[in-house]
C-alpha cells in the first residue's frame, strides 16, 4: 500500500515566484522544502500544488524553494512509492 503524508499549510502573502537564485519579489514569501532520505531516496517525491491543482514545484530528495503570495493556499504532498513510510533503516 502507498503511504501518503498530505499537509495543507496557509501562508499570508501575495503571488507564485520562483524563488531560484535570490530573494523573493515584494510581496512574496519563500516556501523551503527540505526532504531527508532514509535508506530508499529513490521511493520519495513530493509536490507543491495551487489551490487550483497548478503544480508550483516538485522533487525527491533535497532541498528547493519557492515564492509564494499572500493569502495563498498551497498543499504540500509527500509519497512513498515503497509503502514502508519515510523513517528509518527499513526505509
Amino acid at each position: 500500500m502507498k503511504t501518503n503524508l498530505l499537509i495543507l499549510f496557509f501562508v499570508s502573502l501575495f503571488g507564485y515566484a520562483s524563488a531560484q537564485g535570490g530573494a523573493c519579489p515584494a510581496g512574496f514569501r519563500r516556501v523551503k522544502v527540505t526532504v531527508i532520505p532514509d535508506n530508499k531516496p529513490t521511493e520519495i517525491t513530493w509536490a507543491v500544488v495551487s489551490k487550483g491543482g497548478v503544480p508550483l514545484l516538485s522533487g525527491t530528495i533535497g532541498t528547493d524553494s519557492l515564492c509564494i503570495p499572500a493569502d495563498s493556499c498551497v498543499r504540500f504532498t509527500i509519497r512513498d512509492a515503497g509503502g514502508a513510510g519515510i523513517c528509518c533503516a527499513q526505509g
